[in-house]
């Protein structure tokens, strides 16, 4: 249910303005309850649990090193874009050894 919120509802910029199903409502909701600010970033302590969990499947086993690269480079890109907005002032991953 969540990744059809996110990805049919909030990543979409068709359906983004019409008015969702509630069980969608719910779900974004909750993950919006769930999630951490764009600024718990600054901490480097943050950033390395989300590059570990970049690292991991669902599951907690390690992932195929092509799936930590791409999951890494989304992550780093994802990054970029918050500081193009102004949510943070540099990408944090460039202070992670």
């Amino acid at each position: 249910m969540l990744r059809r919120a996110l990805f049919a509802w909030a990543f979409n910029p068709a359906t983004r303005e019409t008015d969702p199903p509630r069980e969608i409502v719910l779900a974004l909701g909750w993950a919006a309850r769930a999630s951490l600010p764009v600024t718990a970033l600054d901490d480097p302590a943050t950033v390395r649990l989300a590059l570990g969990a970049c690292a991991r499947t669902l599951d907690g086993k390690p992932a195929a090193g092509s799936t930590q690269r791409r999951k890494r480079s989304v992550f780093y890109n994802a990054l970029g874009y918050a500081v193009e907005l102004g949510r943070l002032a540099s990408n944090p991953i460039d202070r992670i050894q």
